[in-house]
């Protein structure tokens, strides 16, 4: 299997609005996103460039008052790289969450089992548990 070099990947999209992968990524860390987000929307995004499934070029775009605008390709990249980390990070948070469903009861029967009668009682009435 041939190495992707996001960088000669990203050379056609490199200017003002897109400096390099290594901005990207920072870009996204700004925005709040997980390292391994950003690792899994790098990967697909750069292995659709790499395997010409997804290509980006400058495009002017009108709006609602005629103002012409151009729409360049790094910056929609970026936006594209964003919508997928987005995808990714709604999967994760998705999964973290079924995970805490699923262990609920049984969490929640560990930490209550650590306590005494009266622990748990204090507990019920403080809110602690659920």
């Amino acid at each position: 299997m041939e190495e992707i070099s996001y960088s000669k990947l990203h050379e056609q999209y490199k200017g003002e609005h897109s400096p390099s992968p290594e901005a990207q990524i920072a870009w996204l860390q700004k925005k709040g996103f997980d390292f391994e987000d950003i690792k899994s929307a790098m990967m697909h995004v750069y292995g659709e460039l790499a395997r010409g499934e997804k290509e980006f070029t400058d495009a002017k775009v009108t709006d609602e008052m005629g103002n012409e605008r151009l729409y360049h390709a790094g910056t929609q990249l970026d936006h594209y790289l964003l919508a997928v980390a987005k995808t990714y990070k709604e999967a994760r948070l998705a999964n973290s969450v079924a995970f805490i469903e699923k262990n609920h009861n049984y969490l929640i029967g560990k930490s209550l089992g650590r306590l005494g009668f009266w622990g748990r009682v204090r507990a019920l009435f403080t809110g602690r548990v659920a």
